[in-house]
């Protein structure tokens, strides 16, 4: 026995002291008992410690958020030791978040224990629907613009931005681009006092911290001006408020975030220039009461089932109200709609604008748009209400749907007033008219519940027998399936009501929802006495408005 003791004791020691493995732990520290609002900045802390006396080697350690991984890190940590990771946070959206702290899952260094797994429950706050008018000092106002994009209109704007050369710095383009990723909602006002001081304002939705839009705000300053900026932190009202001061700037710059907003303003008072001071808490909203309920005068919806991109709002001198303007965009799969409003007092001019959409001013058809333009434009006017609609499709050239909501939407926004008369594009694309060959016209014509009524006259000089007559917007139509039950005879120089259903490109009736109708005419006639027939094609656009 004396001979195999020594080399069993040498064999437990060695596989004791290879197998053995040591012990970790994670834990959650101590959270902010601040109320957390959606898009604010949490810092997650744990502590990981090795209470075993044998060295844990390259571990994984992970935070995770409903499954989702927000950080993972390889640590090595000496025996009874521990060490602290933060991590930040930025939760995308109100409600109850479950974070998950795990280390070494799959037991490869330390042995299996219940404390290698930490839970804890994030409660967040939805952001708060606040008007941008509480950021500014009160005062009475004088003019007011607003302008307010929504999360999908942020994204139509990330994607389209490299294709809008034409309209925005490339270079500018690409600075901004990465910053709208992640916003939810941008809400921009300026706002000029009776006093003659202004301001400007910005909330945003979304996760992004005040240091992000200092740094973000300082590089523009730097790039469009070529000025750097400095940042100071000051604490007011027990809120922490960055100060970013620039020669490029016409004032100083407050950032801070609250209620679910990141929010910025500048307050431009020459004599002064103390912008956070005058701003934190001395809002009044009387002074946002009459330009809100003029921003609702206006808001409307399109008839077309789409998603709102973004509005804007401008109020020119309120302390008479003379003249408001207000706009919003739209988007569906086929195209982006707009329309914008403008309400003044009416007075008739003459049109003196060329090459424009809209004149304003005098409310008068300002529209010359390229050959094969890629937009379609309706302006209408009602009371003092002039009206401008705009469609453009998303891929490829115009078609006559996007074209045709352009016409829907100018003549679903309804405004207390007399219709008035005003000229479009669309007017001038798809004139009302009626054309037949061979000395056929067209009286009258009115299209109800899918059937023409069609008064059809004819100078050819000698009577004619009508043996057929159709209405279809079917490339292939079928000829023969306009057969008249009987043959008509029609006198020359003389005229007939005709009577037929019309088919739209599918087949099927045309249904009444249309604002114009474009389709061709089948006639089937010969000359009496004579048996040849002929057929002949005419064009047929009818307009509802």
């Amino acid at each position: 026995m004396k001979r195999y003791f020594i080399p069993l004791i040498l064999l437990l020691l060695l596989f004791g002291c290879t197998g053995s493995k040591s012990h970790l732990s994670i834990s959650f520290l101590p959270a902010s008992s601040i109320q957390l609002h959606e898009g604010d900045e949490v810092t997650l802390s744990v502590n990981v410690a090795n209470t075993a006396s044998v060295e844990a080697k390259e571990f994984r350690v992970e935070v995770l958020v409903g499954n989702v991984s927000l950080k993972t890190d390889v640590l090595t940590l000496q025996p009874n030791s521990n060490q602290t990771i933060s991590i930040s946070w930025f939760p995308y959206s109100g409600g109850d978040y479950d974070v998950i702290a795990r280390v070494d899952s799959g037991n490869l260094v330390s042995d299996a224990s219940a404390d290698k797994e930490s839970r804890i429950r994030i409660s967040v706050l939805p952001a708060v629907e606040e008007s941008i008018f509480s950021a500014v000092p009160a005062g009475k106002l004088q003019n007011v613009a607003i302008i307010n994009a929504t999360n999908k209109g942020i994204s139509s704007l990330y994607t389209y931005l490299p294709t809008m050369p034409d309209i925005l710095n490339p270079t500018y383009a690409a600075f901004l681009r990465p910053y709208l990723r992640n916003l939810k909602e941008v809400h921009i006002g300026t706002l000029d006092y009776a006093n003659g001081r202004n301001a400007v304002v910005i909330f945003i939705k979304g996760p992004v911290s005040v240091e992000q839009m200092s740094g973000a705000l300082a590089g523009l300053t730097k790039l469009e001006t070529d000025q750097d900026s400095t940042v100071q932190n000051k604490t007011i009202n027990r809120t922490l408020v960055y100060i970013i001061n620039s020669d490029g700037l016409p004032a100083p710059v407050c950032i801070w975030r609250e209620n679910g907003w990141l929010k910025l303003t500048s307050y431009i008072d020459a004599i002064t220039l103390d912008t956070c001071y005058d701003t934190f808490g001395k809002y009044d909203p009387s002074y946002a009461e009459e330009p809100l309920s003029i921003g609702n005068e206006f808001a409307r919806t399109p008839p077309f089932n789409s998603t709102l991109l973004g509005a804007t709002l401008h109020i020119a001198n309120l302390t008479n109200t003379s003249k408001s303007d207000y706009g919003a965009a739209f988007d569906d799969v086929e195209g982006f709609y707009v329309f914008y409003t403008t309400k003044e007092q009416y007075t008739p001019r003459n049109n003196t604008c060329f090459g424009r959409i809209l004149n304003r001013s005098s409310m008068q058809t300002c529209e010359a748009p390229p050959i094969n333009s890629t937009w379609a434009a309706v302006q209408r006017k009602v009371g003092n209400y002039a009206i401008a609609c705009l469609s453009t499709p998303k891929t490829g050239g115009l078609t006559i749907g996007v074209e045709e909501k352009a016409l829907d939407l100018c003549y679903s926004l309804n405004y207390s007033g007399e219709e008035r008369m005003w000229v479009s594009i669309l007017s001038l694309l798809h004139q009302q008219r009626c054309e037949l060959p061979d000395n056929f016209g067209c009286l009258s014509y009115d299209l109800s519940n899918a059937t023409l009524q069609l008064n059809l006259t004819q100078n050819t000089g000698k009577n004619v027998v009508l043996n057929g007559f159709g209405c279809s917007s079917q490339a292939n139509a079928s000829k023969a399936s306009f057969q008249l039950a009987q043959p008509i005879i029609l006198q020359s120089n003389s005229s007939m009501m005709l009577t037929s259903p019309c088919y739209d490109e599918a087949g099927g009736t045309v249904q009444v929802t249309y604002t114009y109708f474009d389709t061709k005419l089948y006639l089937n006639y010969s000359i009496q006495g004579s048996s040849e027939s002929k057929v002949v094609v005419g064009n047929l656009t009818i307009r509802k408005i």
